[in-house]
C-alpha cells in the first residue's frame, strides 16, 4: 500500500507545489486530493503488481446500459446496451499518478479483450479544479504517442475558471482497451454554438454559459461538448450516432469559421398585398438584422444567423447566440456569407447550414451572378435566397426561400 504527500513539480526551473488548491479528484477509498492517496487504494479483489493495481474487474452485463465505478466513484465507465452482444471481462487498473502541466492527476487503465460495437462513456469525478485559464481547461484524456491527448468527443467544462460540471468531466470513445486521465489544452478562438437541428452537437451539447453564446469547441484531437454527462443522448437521439463523424463536424465549424458580423435578414411577416417578396427597409414589414461578432471573456465565438419560417411561409430571424443559445432551432443556421474569408475552404451553403467547408459541391456555391456558377448546374443559373443573405449556384435550401 502506498502513501504519497504532496509533490513540488519543477517546470522550466520554477518550483510549483500542487496542494489542495489544485484538487481534481477526491475518493472515499484512497481520499485522493489532487496530490496524492493518503492511504492507497482499498479493494477486496486488487492484486499488487508493484506501480499498479486491479480496482475492479467483472464480466458486462448486456442486457441494459452498465456502470463500472472504481471505489469512491473517481474513475467510472457506462457501457450502453448492445455495445457487446456477449459478456465480456473489464478490468479496470490504477496506474501511477500523472503530471497535467504541475497538477498531479489519476490515472487508470482499461483492460478488455473486445473493442465495444458502440460508443461508451468514460468519466473522471472530483473536487472541480478552480481558478487558472478558462481557456485552457482540463479534459478527459486517452494515451496516445506517448501522451495524453483529449478523447474524440469530451465535456467541455463552461463554469468559473477550469473546473468540470460540477466536479465531472467526462468523455466518449470506441476505444476502451488504453489508458485514461486527464489533460489541459487551449480552446481559445474554436468554440461556436451548433444550432443545426439535425446535428448530434445541438442535440446534446448544452451550454451552460450565461447568455448560451457557444456549446462546443473544435480540440487538436477532436470535440468539446458543453453540459452533463449525456451518452444516452447521443445514442437514442441520433440515430446510428457515428463518434468520427460528428468530431470531424465539430473540427471543421470549430476551426474554418471565423469571428464576422453577419447580416440577417429577418422578415418580421410578408406584405401579402405586394407582387413578391418585400424588396427592402421601406416596405412594411421588413426588418433588416445584423449579428455582431460575440465576444466573452478571451474567448470569440462567431455569430450565427439562425432563419427561421413556420407554415404559413413567414420567416424570421435571429442572431443565435445573443439570444436563445442552445435551445434556439434554426430552419437554416448561417455562419457565412459571400464576405466571409474562410481560413480553409469557401463558404458552403447545405439544406440547413453555411459554414465555411473544405470541400463543397458546385451547386451549393454561393455567388453573385451567373458568371460564378459552373455551366450544367441548374443551368449556370445564380439563384436568390430570398430569406438568407447570400445568393446560390443551385436551388436555395428551403428556409431560405
Amino acid at each position: 500500500m502506498r502513501h504519497l504527500h504532496h509533490r513540488i513539480v519543477l517546470l522550466g526551473g520554477t518550483a510549483l507545489v500542487t496542494g489542495a488548491a489544485l484538487a481534481i479528484a477526491s475518493c472515499t477509498h484512497g481520499n485522493y486530493d489532487g496530490s496524492g492517496y493518503d492511504g492507497g487504494i482499498d479493494t477486496g479483489i486488487t492484486t499488487d503488481t508493484g506501480a499498479e493495481k486491479v480496482v475492479l474487474s467483472r464480466a458486462v452485463d448486456i442486457t441494459k446500459d452498465d456502470v463500472f465505478s472504481t471505489p469512491g466513484g473517481v474513475f467510472e465507465l457506462t457501457i450502453p446496451k448492445g455495445a457487446y452482444d456477449a459478456p465480456v471481462t473489464i478490468t479496470i487498473v490504477a496506474l501511477a499518478d500523472g503530471f497535467a502541466d504541475s497538477l498531479i492527476v489519476p490515472v487508470f487503465a482499461v483492460r478488455v479483450d473486445k473493442e465495444p460495437a458502440r460508443p461508451v462513456q468514460v468519466v473522471f469525478r472530483g473536487n472541480g479544479n478552480s481558478g487558472g485559464d478558462p481557456n485552457r481547461p482540463l479534459f478527459v484524456a486517452e494515451a496516445s504517442g506517448g501522451k495524453f491527448v483529449p478523447l474524440p468527443m469530451a465535456s467541455l467544462p463552461t463554469n468559473t475558471g477550469t473546473g468540470g460540471t460540477n466536479g465531472t468531466y467526462w468523455g466518449i470513445t470506441k476505444k476502451l482497451a488504453q489508458s485514461f486521465s486527464l489533460v489541459y489544452e487551449s480552446t481559445s478562438g474554436t468554440t461556436f454554438i451548433d444550432v443545426t437541428p439535425t446535428s448530434c452537437l445541438a442535440k446534446c451539447c448544452k451550454s451552460s454559459v450565461s447568455g448560451g453564446s457557444f456549446n462546443a469547441a473544435a480540440t487538436s484531437t477532436g470535440c468539446a461538448c458543453a453540459g452533463t454527462a449525456d451518452l444516452g443522448c447521443f445514442i437514442d437521439r441520433c440515430a446510428g450516432f457515428d463518434l468520427a463523424t460528428a468530431a470531424a463536424r465539430c473540427q471543421e465549424i470549430g476551426t474554418n469559421n471565423p469571428p464576422i458580423s453577419l447580416k440577417c435578414v429577418p422578415f418580421a411577416y410578408i406584405d401579402t398585398a405586394m407582387p413578391g417578396p418585400c424588396p427592402g427597409p421601406s416596405c412594411p414589414g421588413y426588418q433588416q438584422g445584423e449579428c455582431n461578432t460575440i465576444v466573452g471573456g478571451s474567448n470569440t465565438t462567431p455569430a450565427v444567423c439562425c432563419i427561421t419560417s413556420n407554415d404559413a411561409g413567414q420567416h424570421s430571424g435571429q442572431c443565435a447566440g445573443n439570444n436563445g443559445g442552445s435551445s434556439t432551432v434554426c430552419g437554416n443556421a448561417i455562419r457565412c456569407d459571400q464576405h466571409t474569408l474562410c481560413p480553409k475552404g469557401r463558404c458552403c451553403v447545405f439544406e440547413n447550414e453555411a459554414y465555411c467547408a473544405e470541400t463543397c459541391p458546385n451547386d451549393r456555391w454561393l455567388c453573385n451572378d451567373d458568371t460564378q456558377c459552373d455551366a450544367g448546374v441548374d443551368s449556370g443559373a445564380c439563384q436568390t435566397a430570398t430569406f438568407c443573405p447570400f445568393k446560390t449556384c443551385g436551388t436555395p435550401p428551403h428556409d431560405c426561400q
